[in-house]
């Protein structure tokens, strides 16, 4: 799997197939997690976990505030929070 950060969002390929992808939004010192999403045939493999994880990282590199969106972000937060 390669992780690609692209504009406001995380991607995971399988060779040139997206296996899922994370969306976010960015406004001052917040990041907004809009949507996560992995594809059925990849689902099971803990890659929104992967996905928000780099996001995590990201928002910490960068000092931002998570502000999630999405109800997996949300739940992903409640379970690890920051």
């Amino acid at each position: 799997m390669e992780l690609v950060k692209k504009n406001n969002g995380l991607f995971l390929y399988d060779g040139s197939k997206l296996a899922g992808y994370l969306t976010y939004a960015l406004a001052g010192d917040r990041m907004a997690i809009e949507h996560t999403f992995v594809d059925a045939a990849y689902r099971g493999q803990g890659l929104a976990a992967k996905l928000m994880e780099r996001a995590v990282a990201e928002a910490k590199e960068n000092s931002y505030e998570i502000v999630p969106i999405c109800s997996y972000a949300k739940g992903y937060l409640e379970k690890h929070p920051i």
